[in-house]
């Protein structure tokens, strides 16, 4: 089963609502079940977005929102895609002012022993990424 971001807001999210319980009784199922969820790497950068604006009503930190990817990671009823990569990036996204879609693409780049080819010079200061 494939977890969407809006489910992963409420898990993260201290939603006392009917949302936010039932979320956390799943997690709690799995975790005692040994199931375990797929988490794309795509929908961990959306829940990051999320989180970072003001207008979706978050606003959080980048220290937060770093946290918030960390615990995705690290849930035993998730499996994360690129968690190494993920990791990370939101390391490097704790402490640069760098977004953290850039931070994922320099992070797969390096565990592949590559470049990222692009014109962004955010991705650039991070050092794995060469100019067409």
């Amino acid at each position: 089963m494939i977890v969407d971001a809006n489910v992963l807001l409420r898990s993260l999210e201290d939603a006392t609502g009917a949302h936010g319980k039932a979320v956390r009784a799943r997690i709690q199922t799995a975790r005692a079940s040994g199931e375990r969820y797929t988490v794309l790497s795509a929908t961990v950068l959306e829940v990051a977005f999320v989180l970072e604006s003001s207008n979706a009503g978050f606003g959080w930190t980048r220290e937060d929102v770093a946290r918030a990817v960390e615990a995705i990671i690290d849930e035993p009823a998730f499996e994360v895609e690129h968690p190494g990569a993920l990791r990370a990036a939101a390391g490097q996204y704790r402490r640069r002012s760098i977004d953290l879609h850039d931070c994922l693409i320099d992070a797969v780049a390096q565990q592949r022993h590559t470049h990222a080819l692009s014109f962004d010079r955010d991705l650039h200061k991070l050092g794995h990424a060469e100019r067409p």
